[in-house]
Formats: C-alpha cells, structure tokens, sequence
C-alpha cells in the first residue's frame, strides 16, 4: 500500500469467510480507497481520482455472500485496474443509512478539478427510497441504480432479468429424477422486489410445466427491504418445509440463502444457489443461477468513463451474457442430454420476451 492511500474497515467486515479475507488483503494492495460509513475518505488522490471520482453503495451487510455483492466487488477492482481510477465504498447497517450516504454525496461540492462523478446504488433495496430522494445540481454528478425493471428520473438504470435461466434452471431440477423431485418450495425475501418476482415466475413456470405437481412461495420478509439478511430464519424455514414433503427447495432471499444452503449441507435435501456459483456450500446444490453483474458493471463502467453513450435505462435477459448457469458434471453431458438442455434454454428465452413484454 502507497503512503497516500489507506483501506478502513467496518468492525462488522470481521465477519467475512478466510477467502474474503485473503481478497481484502489483496484489494489493499491495489491502492484502491475504502472507507466506513463513519469514515472519511482515506489519503490523498492520485491526478486521475481527483479527475474522475467513484462511489459504491452496497445492499446492507451485503460483503461475504460468495455471490451478487462479492460480485460487484470483483467488478469494481477489474474495471479499477484497467481505467485507472480509485473509487470508494461503503457497506451500510441498513438502507436509511445508505440514503444518508448518498444525500452526504450529493451536497458535497467538488473539487475544482474533479471532471465528474459517479454515484452507484448497487442494490435493488435502494431504488424506492432513491426514487423519492432529491438530485444533485451539480451536472458532473451521474447516478447508477441497479435492479430497477424501469426508468427513473435522474440516474441510469438496468437489470438482469431471472426468468429465463429460472424458468431453465426449474425444469432441469424436475427432470432429473421425475419420480422424486416433484414438490418444491421458493423461500424469498418478500413479495415487493420485481427482480425477486422474476426469478420465482422462472423457477416456477420452469418446474411446473416440466411435471412438477407444485412449487410454492414463501417469504421471509414483508416489506421491500426485509427478508435479505435472515439467515437462521431462512434456515428454520427450509426444516419447516422439508418437513412438510418438499423435495427441492429454490432460494431466492439474498444473503438469506446461506441458511437454505447450510441446511442442504446439513440434511442432504437438493437446492440450488443464487446470485453465483454456490456449489461450495453444499454437495446438494444441483445447479446455480449465476448472475454476471461484475461484467454488466465492467461494461457500464468502461462507457462511462470513456464518455461513451449510455442508454438511460437497459435491460438485460438471459441471452445477454450476464446470466450463467453453474452445475455439477456439465462435462459429461452426453449429446442426447445436450440437445434437451438446448431445447429448454430456446424455449426459455421465447417465454422470457413474452413474460418481460407483459410485464411492462
């Protein structure tokens, strides 16, 4: 780490596995700037940063989940490495602190020789409360709102939709044993996220129109920014269902899922994984539902940097590039096995349009 530059931490980033450890050691390295909520911004600016300023605002208590905000997190370091410029993040307790952040931001003045900057609201739980909060006067100042299905007034916006590789990802999970796998459950977050609503219509759809006798929702939460950090909840939940007779369990609650998935690990009971390749976690994560948000944010990044044209609002579905799937021996696919998967991914995307088209 250079003399100018210094990387703060959260007491609450204790909590990170060994391997994230292992990245923020590396991320210090990089002599990129991190700061806390009750931070100021570390060190001196290099003539690039003082140029160009970015700003990442994680979903809350959102570092660790091996998945969508660790994600982010890559994305942010490549595009950092590659364009040059240093970028600050913060990691709120919950979503008022967050808005407290970006509104600290947006009366900020900059500096004489700042050409402009970035505000980026990387979770789908701020796009209510941005919607409802003032703008910046300061034409240098742009705004990034992930995971909103719609335009709003005064920041980009785009999405990754989730109901074609859902709706992919749910006929797979049927099809591998239909004597068996003929009850699931999706345990989500809560019933307001439009994103959430589209993975559980993929998963949904996906199951039941392969031969699945049911696949029905739970959530963990009831408002728009509940059910994301419930990991016990979520975990005494999937013994409740289990108990029940389901015999697959769809997670889709956000950092709520580590409890679908320890209980997998715990009981044998086959899940899949969320947001990104899960299959650590348990032996009986089947397939997981990747969502390339680092290279979305790459791509976006590098455009706007470059002073490229941006779209104000895009979205992206699953022949976008941005939405994986992960599953176990994939290699030994036999052609026969191959030609049913490309059936169902054609059939998936042509569902998709249709469903997206509707639901504008």
């Amino acid at each position: 780490m250079t003399p100018s530059h210094s990387v703060k931490m959260r007491k609450s980033f204790c909590i990170y596995r060994v391997w994230f450890m292992c990245l923020a050691i590396f991320v210090a390295c990089t002599t990129f700037i991190a700061c806390s909520d009750d931070d100021e911004t570390a060190g001196n600016k290099t003539d690039i940063s003082d140029a160009i300023e970015v700003t990442v605002l994680f979903s809350p208590n959102g570092f660790g989940d091996s998945g969508y905000n660790d994600y982010i997190l890559y994305g942010m370091q490549r595009s950092y490495l590659e364009l040059g410029y240093d970028f600050t993040y913060h990691v709120p307790d919950d979503v008022e602190t967050g808005m407290e952040i970006y509104e600290a931001w947006r009366t900020d003045t900059l500096a004489d020789g700042c050409k402009k900057s970035l505000f980026v609201f990387a979770s789908s739980e701020y796009v209510e409360a941005f919607t409802n909060a003032s703008r910046p006067t300061d034409d240098r100042k742009d705004i990034l709102l992930f995971e909103s299905t719609h335009a709003v007034e005064g920041a980009y916006t785009f999405y990754l939709g989730m109901y074609g590789i859902g709706y992919t990802i749910g006929a797979l999970c049927h099809q591998q044993n239909t004597n068996y796998f003929t009850h699931a459950a999706v345990i989500a977050a809560n019933q307001h996220d439009p994103i959430i609503k589209r993975a559980i219509d993929g998963l949904t759809d996906g199951f039941t129109e392969a031969g699945g006798t049911a696949c029905d929702t739970y959530y963990l939460g009831n408002t728009a920014t509940e059910g994301y950090n419930l990991v016990e909840e979520a975990y005494q939940l999937s013994a409740e269902l289990e108990a029940k007779g389901y015999t697959y369990l769809f997670p889709v609650a956000g950092g709520s899922n580590l409890g679908v998935y320890r209980y997998s690990r715990e009981t044998t009971i086959n899940t899949i994984g969320m947001d990104g390749d899960m299959r650590a976690f348990s032996l009986f994560i089947t397939y997981s539902l990747v969502k390339r948000i680092d290279l979305a944010l790459e791509d976006f990044m590098e455009q706007w940097v470059n002073g490229t044209e941006i779209p104000q609002h895009q979205r992206f579905l699953y022949d976008s590039g941005y939405l994986e799937m992960a599953y176990e021996y994939s290699e030994y696919m036999e052609e026969e096995d191959l030609q049913r998967l490309a059936e169902i991914e054609q059939k998936a995307k042509e569902k998709e349009l249709e469903y997206e088209d509707n639901m504008q």
